[in-house]
């Protein structure tokens, strides 16, 4: 065994228990696999002493925290000491990833939340969409309709046939751009603003237009809204240690100062 003591402590001759350990997390559940390595610190306990390791009786300490002495004293590894420590970390010692209950999706042990978050918004953005063009496709048939009746209106009006023409190009102009803009907001680009949709010579036609460029604006961010809540419906997963996990890759002994 080789003996350690930490480097912002000077050397005791108080014996406590170090392991170097690999843990090889596999959860079945997310898929996530991940190999922890490190040193634990526990106390040198008789035998009949402490069946089972308290949360406070066991830390963590990194290579870095540690440097090589001579060994004080022969000390004999207690045959306890590993199914306590194996006891411990099964108990108290986890990794967090994060999960999305709803989507059935769960994080890579190095994603953070909001790198996750994005993955989960890719993965509803299909239905997402879906739902969009849904939206728009009811609209555009209630604007052709609507397009419609402007046209009869201008048709019933007792003008000259160059007020008609150029309010009946107006109209067409007009409608052909609700018709883009409707289809590329069912195309999922860019969430629709406030549509400023105006045909002040007939304004019947222009009221019943803005009610439904409200109701569409209105129905595209209640959808999106849906969506957007639905991939951060996020929270921790934790993923234990199981009893094959744990690998104690070395026994040493650390010296601490005594307790006065």
């Amino acid at each position: 065994m080789r003996h350690f003591a930490l480097r912002d402590s000077p050397a005791g001759t108080r014996p406590a228990l170090l392991f170097e350990i690999q843990i090889d997390f596999h959860d079945v559940r997310s898929g996530a696999r991940v190999t922890d390595y490190g040193f634990w610190i526990g106390p040198l306990v008789e035998e009949a002493d402490d069946p089972l390791w308290t949360e406070d009786m066991v830390c963590r300490t990194s290579p870095q925290d540690l440097m090589a002495v001579d060994g004080r004293d022969v000390v004999e590894w207690p045959e306890s000491a590993d199914p306590l420590m194996q006891g411990y970390l099964q108990r108290f010692y986890r990794i967090s990833i994060w999960k999305n209950p709803g989507l059935g999706l769960y994080s890579e042990t190095a994603e953070t939340r909001e790198e996750f978050a994005g993955r989960c918004r890719d993965a509803v953005r299909g239905q997402r969409s879906a739902q969009l063009r849904r939206l728009g496709e009811v609209f555009l048939h209630r604007f052709v309709e609507l397009q419609g009746r402007a046209e009869r209106i201008i048709e019933q009006q007792d003008w000259d046939d160059r007020l008609r023409a150029t309010t009946l190009d107006g109209v067409t102009a007009l409608f052909s751009r609700v018709r883009e803009e409707t289809s590329r907001w069912m195309a999922d680009e860019d969430a629709p603003g406030e549509a400023q949709w105006r045909l002040p010579s007939l304004p019947e036609i222009e009221e019943r237009l803005q009610e439904l460029a409200a109701d569409l604006h209105s129905g595209g961010r209640a959808i999106r809204e849906e969506f957007e809540a639905r991939a951060l419906e996020i929270e921790p997963h934790e993923v234990r240690v199981t009893s094959h996990a744990v690998r104690i890759v070395s026994r040493n002994i650390l010296w601490q100062p005594r307790v006065q």
